[in-house]
């Protein structure tokens, strides 16, 4: 009850809030101040209500009450505390309701910052509020089961990790933070103010921007961790439903940079911000609405849900064009009039590259549903997203290493040689180390060269503002750790190499410069883990590769040895059991024993099928298994396909087969495997992978997000004064 008291109250206080604020906004009387004390007041409840509702969701998966669904699907007795508390957003009722309690405590900070466009703000706001309430209203949280279970279900195995305790909840602090620069452009354009008022927007687009960024990295992180698959970004579509708006928030910001500084862009800026939380939208409809059901692991299937996430994604999308369209003609254009080597074009062509990969990627991950309007559903591979955006990243990094030194004013290019001279100091070293690294192609050392100018370009410049102040240098400090992680990425996935491996027990083998020995199972309390030992040089460790069942299903997890240069990654593929056997050769006359049996080989048997090209050789066996001796001839058959074996099944059950024939000599190779002669040998399989600069790529995501929260908190910082 308490549950569902907090989400009708927050729905009706949203719907009363959001009521009063817009005619709060469209009324320019006195009287307008008690209206806009009235909805905060119902906006006060609205959050209330939501903050309720989620207290009590944690408190029933704390205290495991089983009558609710939910609580039931998510959980169990045994769960730790924190993957009890991260129950909260482990299925599609939970992540709705942290979303809506992050949008409206984001609220508060937009009340407290925001004074004159606020009215028309909130509006739009509590719409987006409005239809997730509706959906917390369709899909309760708090059904009641009835008699309350036992125990739970327990959690999905592959959320039991520390990354995915944090991962959705940052990204959707990214999610509602991006809520913000929509309401605002919504404003701006009815209230026609998307100079002062529009460019306020701007810190919240950066945190958005910063959140959603950090969100799709731990994904990642997690995916090279615990999946076992060997990367941690597989082009997945539900992955890619987060990273799309991410890249066209990332060309808002960049556009809201330029807009402040020189009234560029605002057009841009405007449909922007109305596309970035439209494709927000489209990633929890692509996620939750079942239609990626067949095409990604992390999709959940079609629900009730699925037309009014459908209608949530159709309402935004044509009231943000629809405003858009109805002020274009009052919209100032703000050509650029610097000249082509300025900063405002670099800034121009870093919007319209960001814009088009978005659209590649969008593209590539809509393509099951779009080809299945025409026949046959077909997903795209790898390969399309690397071939159509490599040319537009490579474009993306000239621009980084020249936009530096660039004026808002046009620059010569004797200016701007002069400028990079000092930045190909870094080149000899950076490309040496990357070659000794693995990327030792032609394109790849190209590539890399062009990224390591970006970062030199750009370490010069944040030294320079290190001087004002640290804060000063957070976009170039950003822009460090992008190029430090696309030289991660380019080390790590189009250099990598790999091996798959059978080790037997105790038996080592070589691959890719170490030795690889599965030493068997080791057990630490109640879990049991897969042991491989690593020989490299004169080092020697043990990594922990596992196969285990989670409930009833198979769970994978690497062994990962991180060094400066590389990674070494042990994906386990199976643990079998293999039937060994033994090989012995006999000539003519000879006795061979083996257990229960005594072989004697009495001579070749040569047949050629008349009219045909097949030759068959058998060897003759007098076999004595329990003291009774039975004739057995294993052959060998050679036809214009190929060499077959047709192998002898003996009186123990064994398979005897023929291994090799050398009929100058007159002996006989023979094998037998199977039955009580033979033992079965633990086999675990493995692919090996060396992963060059991983720790390069890690280093550039921490940078990444430092620059950027550098940066937000410098323009929150300036909208304070």
């Amino acid at each position: 009850m308490i549950g569902n008291i907090g989400i009708l109250l927050a729905f009706i206080s949203a719907l009363l809030a959001g009521i009063l604020f817009f005619r709060q906004a469209s009324t320019k009387v006195t009287a307008s101040l008690n209206i806009k004390k009235y909805a905060l007041f119902f906006y006060h409840l609205h959050t209330l209500g939501i903050t309720v509702s989620s207290l009590y969701l944690l408190y029933a998966l704390i205290t495991h009450k089983f009558q609710y669904y939910y609580v039931y699907a998510h959980s169990n007795l045994s769960l730790p505390l924190e993957y009890l508390v991260s129950a909260f957003w482990a299925g599609q009722e939970g992540t709705y309701l942290l979303w809506a309690l992050l949008v409206a405590l984001s609220g508060y900070i937009l009340i407290k910052k925001e004074k004159e466009l606020l009215s028309a703000i909130m509006p739009f706001m509590l719409l987006a509020q409005l239809f997730l309430l509706l959906f917390l209203i369709l899909e309760n949280p708090f059904f009641h089961l009835g008699q309350p279970p036992l125990d739970g279900m327990g959690l999905n195995p592959l959320l039991m990790d520390p990354w995915m305790v944090i991962h959705p909840p940052v990204v959707f602090v990214g999610y509602a933070l991006l809520t913000i620069p929509f309401a605002y452009a919504a404003a701006a354009l009815w209230k026609k103010d998307w100079n002062k008022g529009f460019l306020r927007a701007l810190p919240w687009a950066g945190a958005g921007w910063l959140f959603l960024g950090a969100g799709i990295l731990i994904g990642g992180a997690w995916a090279y961790r615990v999946l076992g698959w060997g990367g941690y970004w597989g082009w997945d579509p539900v992955e890619n439903a987060s990273l799309i708006p991410w890249l066209t928030g990332t060309a808002l910001v960049h556009g809201l940079v330029g807009q402040k500084q020189k009234g560029l862009y605002v057009r841009s800026n405007l449909l922007l911000s109305i596309i970035t939380y439209v494709l927000i939208i489209s990633a929890s409809f692509l996620t939750r609405s079942g239609v990626m059901a067949d095409y990604s692991v992390h999709a959940f299937a079609e629900t009730t849900l699925t037309y009014f996430i459908g209608l949530y994604l159709l309402v935004f999308l044509s009231l943000g064009l629809i405003l858009f369209i109805w002020r274009i003609k009052l919209l100032p254009r703000g050509i650029n009039s610097a000249g082509l080597l300025s900063r405002q074009s670099s800034f121009g062509l870093t919007l319209v590259i960001l814009s088009v990969s978005a659209a590649l990627v969008l593209l590539g991950t809509l393509s099951p549903v779009l080809t299945g309007l025409f026949g046959s559903p077909a997903s795209v591979g790898e390969s399309f997203y690397l071939q159509t955006n490599a040319p537009l990243v490579f474009i993306l990094f000239i621009i980084l290493a020249v936009c530096p030194i660039l004026a808002w004013k046009n620059k010569s290019r004797s200016e701007i040689f002069s400028s990079l001279k000092l930045s190909l100091i870094i080149l000899p070293p950076g490309l040496f180390i990357g070659y000794i690294s693995g990327i030792n192609t032609f394109s790849g050392l190209v590539f890399l060269a062009i990224i390591l100018f970006a970062l030199a370009a750009n370490l010069l410049y944040f030294i320079k503002k290190l001087k004002r102040g640290i804060k000063y240098g957070g976009g170039y400090l950003a822009h460090m750790g992008l190029a430090l992680m696309f030289i991660g990425i380019l080390g790590s996935t189009v250099y990598t190499e790999s091996r798959v491996l059978s080790l037997s027990l105790d038996q080592p083998v070589e691959a890719l410069g170490y030795e690889f020995t599965y030493l068997g199972v080791e057990s630490e309390g109640i879990n049991s883990y897969l042991q491989v030992r690593v020989k490299e040089g004169d080092n020697t460790y043990i990594t922990r590769p596992n196969i285990y069942i989670a409930g009833d299903r198979p769970m994978r997890s690497p062994g990962i040895k991180r060094s400066i240069l590389k990674d070494l990654y042990i994906s386990p593929l199976d643990l079998q059991m293999a039937e060994t056997g033994e090989y012995f050769i006999l000539a003519k006359g000879e006795v061979y024993e083996l257990k229960n049996y005594k072989f004697t080989f009495r001579g070749f048997t040569f047949e050629q099928h008349s009219g045909s090209n097949v030759i068959e050789v058998g060897a003759q066996l007098d076999v004595e298994y329990e003291n009774i001796v039975k004739e057995y001839t294993p052959m060998l058959r050679q036809d214009p396909t190929g060499r077959a074996s047709i192998p002898a099944v003996l009186e123990g059950g064994e398979t005897l087969i023929i291994d090799e024939i050398d009929a100058d000599r007159g002996l006989v190779r023979l094998f037998i495997e199977g039955g009580d002669c033979c033992l079965q040998e633990e086999l675990f399989v493995v692919e090996v992978k060396t992963k060059p600069l991983i720790t390069v790529l890690i280093l550039g995501t921490i940078m990444l997000v430092m620059g950027t929260a550098l940066s937000v908190w410098r323009r929150f910082k300036a909208t304070e004064n």
